[in-house]
């Protein structure tokens, strides 16, 4: 499944010079590697991921992107070999995760997940000089972290914005927030609600819950109290699920619009809303597995061969994105954190399998939202 870089070259994080095999690495087109080429790279890089507890379901869609982009990356001289460890969405588990996989295996570049986890590895790997890529967390104080920090998955800045933008736009005027009560449903809240007030929409009230929770009855009976025409939930996909199985028990389900953010995208929002999610709104990223590119339906067709017929969810996406710019670097000719961080950060744009990104100067990467609503059990694409 290759990736495209498109000759564009970008110099914002770094003033340093890219080897020439990194300058090559950035101009190859298709991402074809020509039978010339150097003989085969071998590197290994590491991963922090949930692969345990309530967010394991997040760790299993790296878990299940990582053979196939083993072999992409094979098929172009790059034997890259990924060691996962459980970090459980746990901070001090991850940072045991992190130190044995920087001081024991010795890894220069690491993939990672869960915003408390990214925020709380980020300053690590700021200071040991390793490159860490987060693919899935979207917190917003991500992109400050530093020059050895990137990300695969935008932040809530551009899909919280956009979501508020896409429900004014659909009518909303009044709107209520719903919220996990943690750093990440925070963030999100937290540029929701000044992005709905600036187009002129009112936000009535907001209400938090325990991570974990299975019962949203009082937060729903709060918000159907302040009558919104549209509720934001910022949560992840299995409280998703519930908070919309709870809203059609509850009579609430079509008298007023449930919009939500890309933690969504993951089956548990349908499978455990059942009849509650028909119709519920939610952001995405250009990553669409049916009717996407070439390069998105084939990459869905690997990934459910060797996922037992399971489609990807755009975590997949941007955590294989994540794997082939990594292996990409190597074969560039990097083999240290700094010359890897080097090459990611004059990558230029890459026609990847979560669409066509770049990294900003921040190291973010910068997609366009996309919003889709839940229709017979399937995600439809909507209009903007």
């Amino acid at each position: 499944m290759p990736l495209k870089f498109k000759s564009e070259a970008r110099s914002l994080r770094t003033g340093r010079r890219l080897p020439l095999g990194a300058l090559l690495g950035v101009m190859l087109a298709g991402g074809a590697i020509s039978s010339a080429a150097a003989q085969e790279v071998s590197a290994t890089v590491g991963a922090v991921m949930p692969l345990s507890g309530p967010a394991a379901t997040y760790g299993q869609s790296f878990t299940g992107v990582v053979s196939i982009a083993q072999g992409a990356l094979k098929a172009e001289g790059i034997a890259l070999k990924v060691i996962t460890e459980d970090g459980a969405a746990d901070v001090p588990a991850s940072i045991t995760a992190y130190n044995k996989l920087v001081r024991i295996d010795k890894v220069a570049a690491i993939v990672n997940a869960v915003s408390p986890v990214v925020l709380a590895l980020g300053p690590l790997g700021e200071r040991d000089k390793v490159v860490q890529i987060n693919s899935m967390a979207a917190d917003p104080l991500i992109g400050k972290i530093g020059p050895f920090t990137f990300s695969t998955m935008p932040s809530y800045q551009i899909e919280a914005t956009d979501a508020a933008r896409f429900a004014h736009a659909k009518g909303a005027r009044k709107a209520f927030i719903i919220y996990q009560d943690t750093a990440a449903g925070k963030a999100a809240a937290d540029v929701f609600r000044p992005a709905f007030q600036t187009l002129g929409g009112t936000v009535l009230g907001e209400e938090g819950y325990k991570a974990g929770a299975t019962d949203y009855r009082a937060q729903l009976t709060r918000a159907m109290s302040e009558k919104p025409d549209w509720i934001y939930l910022a949560s992840y996909a299995a409280e998703t699920g519930r908070i919309l199985a709870q809203a059609q028990r509850m009579g609430i389900t079509g008298k007023v619009k449930l919009i939500g953010n890309v933690a969504a995208s993951q089956p548990e929002t349908v499978e455990l809303g059942g009849a509650g999610a028909e119709g519920f709104i939610h952001a995405s990223w250009p990553f669409d597995p049916e009717n996407g590119s070439a390069a998105m339906k084939k990459f869905a067709a690997d990934y459910k061969a060797s996922n037992g017929g399971a489609t990807p969810s755009v975590y997949a996406a941007t955590s294989y994105d994540a794997l082939i710019v990594l292996g990409r670097a190597f074969k560039s000719g990097a083999k240290t954190a700094p010359e890897i961080q080097a090459f990611l950060s004059k990558i230029g744009k890459v026609d990847g399998v979560t669409g066509l990104w770049h990294f900003d100067e921040r190291g973010q990467v910068v997609l366009k939202t996309r919003f889709v609503e839940i229709k017979d059990g399937k995600r439809v694409a909507l209009a903007d």
